[in-house]
């Protein structure tokens, strides 16, 4: 990224002329801590896509230990657009400097580069199956299972996987899905080197800058998947919102930074009794970071046949719920589960099919268009009118969602006569009937 603008160019120069900087690469330069002057320690300089000059010292110190020992102003490190005001200190941001970006896609309407997405299910679900089928079509560049496609060309991805064998399950389980894995990178762990050099588990708390630093030289990099992403957090509490913050807040900066899509797998929790988005266990702040969040349901009627429900999104209209199956496969002489699409979206009411209640009773699918409709032709068929709430309670019955019936209702034209019975007002339905003209039409007004 080019700096631009004479004000930022003067605020960089003057910086990394402070720190002795050098060239190391694209908008990145080494330099000299001036903490560490008789005993020099790295300093690494790095122009962020956001405009925001970022310091790293080999030796821990905070940036605002660097510039107070440099005698700058962190104002120095701000992109062009945001200024300190000098009374207050608040930092603010002059519209007229933004320049709008085009929000892209790594899958249209469900999962937009440069954020945090989360997919939760309840345990064996299908996530990590679902992941792998997510990873084939990012390395391949297929089209998605709705006929989009991605904005951008098939990049790489980097798994971080706490759940499961890599090489007996997590390769064959993408070998079925089709992925190229010559573009998949397995995240082992990191290097500490504090006191020695030794291999440790990666740590959402601790190591979200090497992450950082990670994906500067993964360019080509489309999609980071964590599964499931509470296994590394640590001694951090999920519970509160205070600390899951301070984990998701850079983690997304990271995500914009670096125009991928982090998709955070996780379980949903076993209070049955709360809304579909706060199924996601633990705080808030958790559903609240992210731009999109899907569940995994289970079909109450078939035990291999699942549903991905859109449960949040405020980037774009909420995405159509897909069906799909897991069919076994043989993955070098193993059976393998891989992600089987349903053809078209279906229509299920999340709240239901996300409870325990709503698992005893059968979840519609896309044929359930065509059943209210012949429910309806039927129901109406042996009366000049039925009354519309008797309509309603017998489509319950069959388990024909209300949204679906409202389609099917015009799309067969059903007429509405309201009218006072008993004193109550009432709303009546039935067929339309070409032959009586004006005198049938006359009642859909209630009159």
């Amino acid at each position: 990224m080019e700096a631009s603008g004479g004000d930022r160019v003067n605020r960089l120069d003057q910086l990394l002329g402070s720190l002795w900087a050098s060239p190391a690469g694209k908008d990145r330069w080494t330099g000299v801590c001036p903490r560490h002057a008789g005993d020099p320690a790295g300093l690494f300089i790095r122009l962020r896509r956001s405009g925001r000059v970022q310091l790293r010292c080999e030796r821990a110190c905070t940036e605002a230990q660097i510039m107070s020992s440099a005698g700058l102003s962190m104002e120095v490190t701000l992109p062009e657009h945001l200024a300190v005001h000098p009374g207050s200190g608040l930092v603010l941001a002059d519209a007229s400097l933004i320049k709008p970006r085009k929000l892209q896609w790594l899958w249209p309407r469900r999962l937009p580069l440069g954020t945090l997405v989360i997919l939760g299910s309840d345990p064996e679900s299908g996530k990590s199956t679902l992941a792998a089928n997510v990873t084939a079509t990012v390395t391949t560049g297929r089209p998605w299972p709705d006929g989009s496609t991605m904005d951008c060309p098939p990049g790489e991805v980097i798994l971080l996987s706490a759940e499961d064998l890599v090489a007996e399950v997590t390769v064959p389980r993408l070998l079925a899905a089709g992925a190229d894995l010559g573009r998949v990178r397995f995240m082992y762990g990191v290097m500490r080197r504090s006191t020695e050099d030794r291999l440790a588990g990666f740590s959402l708390v601790e190591d979200l800058s090497a992450l950082d630093e990670l994906l500067g030289d993964f360019p080509h990099c489309r999609l980071v998947c964590v599964d499931t992403w509470e296994c590394f957090l640590g001694d951090l509490d999920t519970n509160k919102n205070t600390q899951v913050r301070s984990v998701l807040m850079p983690f997304a900066e990271i995500a914009e930074e670096h125009g991928v899509t982090i998709l955070l797998l996780q379980h949903l929790n076993k209070n049955y009794d709360m809304s579909a988005l706060h199924r996601i266990a633990g705080s808030v702040a958790i559903a609240g970071a992210a731009r999109s969040v899907f569940s995994i349901a289970r079909d109450p009627d078939h035990e291999d046949h699942r549903y991905l429900i859109n449960t949040k999104t405020n980037l774009s209209k909420r995405a159509p719920t897909l069906a799909f199956s897991v069919e076994p496969t043989a993955v070098n002489g193993a059976e393998i589960g891989r992600i089987q699409w349903d053809p078209e979206p279906v229509e299920v009411d999340m709240e239901r099919v996300l409870s325990p209640q709503g698992a005893r009773r059968a979840a519609p699918r896309a044929p359930k268009l065509e059943e209210a409709k012949a429910f309806l032709s039927e129901a109406l068929s042996g009366a000049e009118e039925v009354y519309g709430e008797d309509v309603k309670r017998m489509a319950e019955e069959r388990e024909i969602a209300p949204k679906t019936l409202r389609t099917a209702r015009e799309a067969l034209g059903i007429l509405n006569a309201a009218r006072t019975v008993d004193g109550k007002q009432r709303t009546f339905w039935s067929l339309p009937c070409r032959d009586q003209g004006p005198a049938h039409e006359s009642r859909e007004g209630g009159k």
